[in-house]
């Protein structure tokens, strides 16, 4: 079975040219992706964090078939209203290279290519509560 595409992928990272740092990290998503990719996993479950000018939330994710089944809050903390495919975050990795954003970093498995951290600053020190930060960790694969 194949991963399925992204449902929105950005054109951000198909220009043939994109100035500055997005070029970079384009290239690196586009590499993760494919390594990831070349694994054909599509049921997997992983631990997702994410902060914003909000607490941290966590929460485990399960993906059946390429789609998220379940989001449940780790030790009974706060719920997300939504979780991310592994997809989905390469997918959102892009969207804030299309907007431009102040600052992107991203880390990514060495083994396996998703991303494990995602920390996006979209209008730079100036600007308060625009930052997002999102981790991905003991991503298994299901049977």
């Amino acid at each position: 079975m194949s991963v399925p595409e992204a449902p929105f992928p950005n054109p951000a990272c198909n220009r043939a040219e994109i100035p500055g740092r997005a070029s970079e990290t384009c290239d690196s998503v586009n590499q993760a992706r494919n390594q990831w990719r070349s694994h054909a996993v599509t049921d997997y479950r992983y631990t997702l964090q994410q902060a914003c000018f909000c607490p941290w939330v966590s929460a485990i994710v399960t993906v059946r078939d390429g789609e998220v089944q379940s989001v449940v809050p780790v030790d009974g903390g706060v719920t997300l209203e939504r979780g991310y495919t592994v997809e989905g975050l390469f997918s959102l990795i892009e969207k804030y290279i299309g907007e431009n954003a102040y600052s992107i970093g991203v880390r990514y498995h060495a083994s396996w290519g998703h991303p494990t951290s995602i920390s996006v600053d979209l209008h730079g020190p100036g600007t308060a509560d625009d930052e997002l930060s999102i981790s991905a960790s003991d991503l298994s694969p299901l049977p």
